[in-house]
């Protein structure tokens, strides 16, 4: 069975409970509101919008991104570099040894 919302307040009224809070506990309910100190939300404004936050969040891991691309492309080179430089003493290393094996026969 279905109530309408004048229904549920009579019905409530019928068993002797209030259906409405009275002058006194609605002052008191204003005063508590105050002595917490909550606001009403309607009256609160945001103060930073999020569009330009959530693109300097995006600009910073982009910032994150390349430079660690390009610390990695770094020691990659350098890596490359030395491999080089290892590649040619070992030739120069093997040619040494073959000529004083060569040259003691």
């Amino acid at each position: 069975m279905e109530m309408n919302g004048e229904q549920e307040l009579e019905g409530t009224q019928e068993d002797g409970l209030e259906a409405s809070p009275s002058k006194e506990t609605g002052e008191v309910a204003d005063s508590a509101v105050a002595e917490v100190g909550v606001i009403d939300p309607t009256a609160m404004r945001e103060e930073v919008a999020g569009g330009p936050l959530l693109l300097a969040a995006y600009l910073a891991l982009w910032v994150v991104v390349f430079v660690f691309i390009f610390r990695v492309r770094k020691s990659t080179e350098k890596m490359a570099t030395d491999v080089a430089e290892l590649e040619t003493r070992l030739e120069e290393g093997l040619r040494r040894a073959q000529e004083r094996g060569s040259s003691t026969e």
